[in-house]
C-alpha cells in the first residue's frame, strides 16, 4: 500500500536525522513518498551534512523525496539574490549554516557585521555573502533554490508553516505556507494537513512528542526539544530520533 513519511524540522541537526533515516530505510518501497517540511539549516552545527544526507536519500531510496520550502531556506535565498538583504543573518542565526560550509567565510562576515555595528539596521549596506555561496556545491544550491512550497498526494497536503483554513488547499498564499499567519487549525476539515514550524507538538503521560492535532491538521516540529519526527500516514504512526546538540 502506498505510504508517506513525513519528516519535520531539522535545524542543522544531522544526527538526529541520521538516525531517523535509519529507522525508516527499512520500510520504503517503491511506492513509499517521504517529504520533509524546510527549515534544515540554522541553530544547529551540522546544516551542510543535513543536506548532504537528504542529497544521498534522494539518490538511493527505492521511493520518492519530496523536499519543501521552509522560511529559513526563504530568507537564506533572499540574501543570495540582494547581499543588503540581512534577516537571515540577524534574525535567524545563519551564521550557523554558513561555518558549517566555510569557517573562513563565517569569521570574515563576522568582522564585516562587527565593523558595520548599528550601520547594519540603520543603512542599506551589503555583507560579503558571496564567500558563503562560492563555497556551496552546485547539488546543494540547486536543492535550495528547487524547493517546492507544498506538496499534495492521496494522504494529505504538506507545508512548512500549515495553511489558512479559511480556504481551500488549491486556493493557500505562499506567505502561509511558509511563513504562516494562522494557527487556529481547528475549524479545517478535510484531508490531512501536515506542518512544522511552530514547535507545537505535545507530550504524552510517558513524556513521549505526539503530533498536535487541530481539526485535520498535524503539526510534527519537534527539533527545539531535541527530537526529530516522521508521521507515517495513513496509519498516523510516528517516529523519533534523538539529537544531542540541543
Amino acid at each position: 500500500m502506498p505510504e508517506t513519511i513525513v519528516i519535520g524540522d531539522m535545524h542543522g541537526h544531522a544526527d538526529a536525522l541520521r538516525g531517523l533515516i535509519d529507522k525508516i530505510l527499512p520500510r520504503v518501497h517503491a511506492d513509499t513518498t517521504i517529504v520533509t517540511l524546510g527549515d534544515y539549516i540554522d541553530r544547529g552545527p551540522s546544516s551542510r551534512d543535513v543536506i548532504d544526507q537528504l542529497l544521498n536519500l534522494k539518490l538511493h531510496t527505492s521511493g520518492q523525496l519530496v523536499s519543501l520550502l521552509g522560511n529559513h531556506e526563504d530568507w537564506m535565498l533572499q540574501s543570495l539574490n540582494d547581499h543588503t538583504k540581512h534577516p537571515w543573518l540577524l534574525g535567524m542565526d545563519g551564521l550557523s549554516t554558513i561555518q558549517s560550509y566555510s569557517s573562513a567565510a563565517a569569521a570574515a562576515i563576522r568582522d564585516r557585521l562587527t565593523a558595520l555595528g548599528p550601520r547594519i539596521y540603520t543603512e542599506r549596506v551589503s555583507l560579503p555573502y558571496d564567500l558563503f555561496f562560492d563555497t556551496l556545491p552546485d547539488s546543494h544550491l540547486r536543492f535550495f533554490q528547487e524547493l517546492q512550497v507544498c506538496y499534495e498526494d492521496q494522504h494529505g497536503f504538506y507545508s512548512h508553516a500549515g495553511l489558512d483554513p479559511l480556504y481551500p488547499l488549491s486556493e493557500q498564499n505562499r506567505q502561509v505556507l511558509v511563513w504562516g499567519e494562522h494557527t487556529n487549525f481547528q475549524c479545517y476539515s478535510g484531508k490531512p494537513v501536515v506542518y512544522g514550524h511552530w514547535n507545537n507538538m505535545l507530550a504524552d503521560d510517558g513524556g513521549n512528542r505526539v503530533p498536535r492535532r487541530a481539526g485535520d491538521t498535524y503539526g510534527i516540529d519537534s527539533i527545539a526539544d531535541g527530537v526529530l519526527t516522521a508521521l507515517h500516514l495513513p496509519s498516523l504512526n510516528v517516529t523519533h530520533a534523538q539529537t544531542e546538540s540541543v
